[in-house]
């Protein structure tokens, strides 16, 4: 539940992206600010390894008062995990980039990661300031394994992770 006291807090928010990407993102970060409170601010934050400077300044145009935008180059970053992580056709590095969020940016205690290709419904703040006790994320399962058991076989069998344990990383706390 969302504290009242949280009213002046940034709200730290992250996405990886890479400049094939960006129409989706820009389509994604639009949703976002259209729900924003004017009484919140709202530091963006886009990890990338190839977003070209024209790319970033269109996007900086959608920055409001209380929205700012900033384009983290990860390039470095991102090569000492992903020479120990698989990366396939499905997890280009830019899937890994939601794991340098804790090491690279040690100012927030706490943040929210979104893909870019998903569509903000309501203020994110709210989200945000969702208390996760003890816990290091927070996630929700990932719903195709209760419908599909091919998925949920899978899961267990070749990643050796109990399925209720698996979850959606498309949007994380």
């Amino acid at each position: 539940m969302a504290n009242t006291n949280q009213s002046n807090k940034i709200v730290p928010v992250f996405f990886g992206c890479d400049n094939r990407f960006t129409p989706y993102f820009m389509t994604c970060l639009a949703s976002l600010i259209d729900h924003t409170s004017k009484r919140r601010k709202y530091e963006i934050h886009v990890l990338h390894t190839d977003i070209e400077e024209a790319t970033e300044e269109l996007v900086k145009k959608m920055e409001t008062p209380n929205v700012s935008i900033e384009f983290n180059n990860v390039s470095e970053s991102i090569k000492d995990i992903t020479s120990n992580l698989p990366i396939r056709d499905y997890y280009s590095p830019s899937t890994y980039f939601r794991l340098l969020i804790a090491h690279d940016f040690p100012q927030y205690h706490k943040a929210v990661y979104i893909d870019s290709d998903m569509i903000v419904m309501d203020d994110i703040a709210k989200l945000y300031d969702t208390q996760l006790g003890n816990s290091y994320v927070g996630a929700v399962p990932e719903a195709v394994l209760s419908v599909l058991p091919a998925c949920s076989d899978y899961v267990s069998k070749v990643l050796n992770i109990e399925p209720r344990k698996y979850f959606n990383a498309g949007m994380l706390v």
